[in-house]
């Protein structure tokens, strides 16, 4: 397993949020931003840090022991069935992956 690291400050813009508003696209010599959904003004903008297919118990875990904090995003504290609709439409369908599909239109892009 190779891993590799990069700085992009336009990134350390972002929290996290296991109920992300915005997915980012990496291509390695850059990154996009798209929105995931209608965000209201003013909002902060979020995007997962971790792995959105991982229960709760372990996606907190990872977040306490890698980044120091405890997520208090929606998801987290109290999740919906709409919440769990909502990752489960956005998170790719190919077995291993866990990354998250974006439909691109020339509205969403940020």
């Amino acid at each position: 397993i190779r891993y590799g690291f990069g700085v992009f400050i336009s990134s350390s813009f972002f929290n996290h949020s296991c109920f992300p508003n915005v997915a980012r696209l990496n291509n390695f010599q850059s990154i996009q931003f798209y929105a995931l959904n209608d965000i209201p003004m003013n909002s902060e903008l979020t995007f997962s840090y971790i792995d959105l297919r991982l229960n709760t118990n372990y996606r907190k875990d990872i977040l306490k022991s890698s980044y120091y904090f405890d997520c208090d995003c929606p998801r987290c504290l109290n999740s919906t069935p709409q919440i769990e609709t909502f990752i489960q439409q956005i998170i790719c369908p190919r077995p291993n992956c866990g990354g998250i599909v974006v439909t691109f239109n020339q509205t969403n892009q940020l």
